[in-house]
């Protein structure tokens, strides 16, 4: 069992920057494995949960013999593959003890002689993956049209695209990084390909999914205090890969005396991530991206600044670039996408309160400057 939880670990990017509840159990139900998504929606640390029975954390008394028996005929199900894509709807028990609609994709998979369940757990009701909300911050997005109507359609496609593209990317990545290089150097490219492509097409229904829940106005923030620290070493492994790919240099400048802000971590992280990637994305072989952090020197703001490179935007363009579905079509540096990601990213900056700004050059570079309000630390 612990070649599986070591193979797991080495995909921690995925598992800890993924929105949906992930969750690794083995053959006798514990928990080897609770990313930072299962701790928002059941209030228990990973501390807590791996090693405990997932049955008795988080499955109510009153559901707890279904449960065992539904684990039970999978795991002695002929072939075992038959079982693969199980999906159940049931309600979960939040430490604190009130109860979850959840949705829960369960998926088998086998190393060596190793075997072992992956669950992919997400909220069917928005507003109760946390403790009830103190005051939601909640606002539809005004330069969105409302389709409350295709709403509730557009959230059930999204998630049936991405329980299997999340599956195809953690067995893509399993196949990528054999542990006894089983694979040909064809094979493991193919796998390459399939791991990279999926990420694009789970990338694009995020943003569908966002875009719709904005027009809806079914976004609502969970602020807390946001320790900078981690939130830039999580930024700076994953989008280094994505720069070493581009022939991209990454460079973070981080003034002193920064520690935190009070935020939405997963959609601040959102914010950052759109940003950076889209500098790394629309750059040249060979360019820099530069991420500045620094206090506001007018304004109790904290400041976040991404530089590129790249290719620049047109002036008359600028004012564009933040409408739904736009998308430049620049030289020849086609990049593909929805044209939702600069949107979004704005909405969720102005739902922090804060705004954005942007400068270009053509030839010479963007820089987009996002001002976030500094809000006291609660002692």
């Amino acid at each position: 069992m612990e070649e599986v939880v070591d193979i797991i670990n080495k995909y921690c990017s995925l598992i800890t920057s993924c929105q949906e509840a992930i969750v690794s159990l083995n053959l006798d139900n514990q928990i080897t494995l609770w990313n930072p998504a299962a701790e928002k929606m059941f209030g228990y640390t990973v501390e807590e949960a791996v090693g405990q029975n997932i049955s008795e954390l988080i499955i109510p008394p009153h559901l707890r013999q279904q449960h065992l028996q539904g684990m039970n005929r999978i795991k002695t199900s002929q072939p075992p593959q038959a079982q693969l894509q199980k999906t159940f709807t049931l309600e979960a028990k939040h430490k604190n003890g009130h109860l979850v609609p959840i949705e829960m994709s369960l998926f088998q998979f086998k190393v060596e002689h190793n075997q072992a369940f992956i669950a992919v757990i997400r909220t069917i009701d928005p507003h109760s993956n946390t403790d009830p909300p103190k005051t939601p911050e909640k606002a539809t997005n005004p330069t969105l049209p409302q389709t409350s109507l295709q709403f509730p359609f557009v959230v059930w496609m999204s998630h049936e695209f991405k329980t299997p593209l999340n599956a195809i990317i953690g067995y893509s990545e399993l196949l990528e990084k054999s542990v006894n290089d089983s694979l040909s150097e064809k094979q493991q490219r193919y796998a390459h390909n399939i791991n990279i492509s999926s990420h694009y097409l789970l990338e694009m229904v995020n943003e569908i999914l966002d875009s719709a829940k904005a027009q809806a106005g079914q976004v609502v923030l969970s602020p807390e205090w946001v320790e900078l620290s981690p939130l830039l070493e999580n930024l700076n492994c994953i989008l280094h890969e994505i720069a070493n790919q581009h022939a991209v240099q990454l460079i973070f400048n981080v003034e002193d005396g920064i520690d935190g802000i009070e935020a939405d971590p997963l959609r601040l992280r959102q914010i950052l991530f759109n940003l950076i990637s889209n500098a790394i994305k629309f750059n040249r072989q060979g360019g820099q991206v530069t991420v500045k952090l620094f206090k506001s020197k007018t304004t109790p703001c904290i400041c976040w600044q991404v530089e590129d490179t790249g290719i620049g935007i047109p002036k008359d363009k600028l004012d564009k670039i933040f409408t739904p579905f736009y998308q430049i079509k620049n030289f020849n540096h086609q990049q593909n996408g929805t044209g939702l990601g600069l949107p979004l990213t704005k909405y969720l900056i102005e739902l922090h309160g804060g705004k954005i700004l942007v400068e270009s050059e053509i030839n010479k570079g963007t820089t987009f400057t996002v001002h976030l309000p500094v809000k006291m630390r609660k002692t």
